[in-house]
């Protein structure tokens, strides 16, 4: 049997949708899937703002990947990624 073979992806995240999910309130990104994302993949969260990224990021892993598209053809290309409240690690401190 292949192992499967899980990937890291990073993001920039604005400010307000950062907090969201730093303070535990939002547990979902919409996002176009331009990288292949699947369950189980880590996906680092990156605070940016004016340019640049803040320092602040949260990892966690991806607990579902709904293809948008399947409900909403102008939709098509995107998903909507879950992740649970336990992160894998919170990471905070300037550049």
């Amino acid at each position: 049997m292949t192992p499967i073979l899980r990937q890291i992806h990073e993001l920039k995240t604005d400010p307000e949708a950062f907090q969201q999910v730093w303070d535990g309130d939002k547990t979902a990104e919409y996002r176009k899937n331009d990288r292949g994302f699947l369950w189980g993949d880590t996906l680092i969260l990156r605070e940016w703002i004016r340019n640049r990224y803040t320092g602040r990021q949260i990892t966690m892993a991806i607990s579902c990947v709904t293809d948008v598209g399947r409900y909403n053809p102008a939709c098509k290309g995107y998903v909507l990624l879950s992740f649970r409240n336990r992160l894998v690690s919170i990471k905070e401190r300037l550049e």
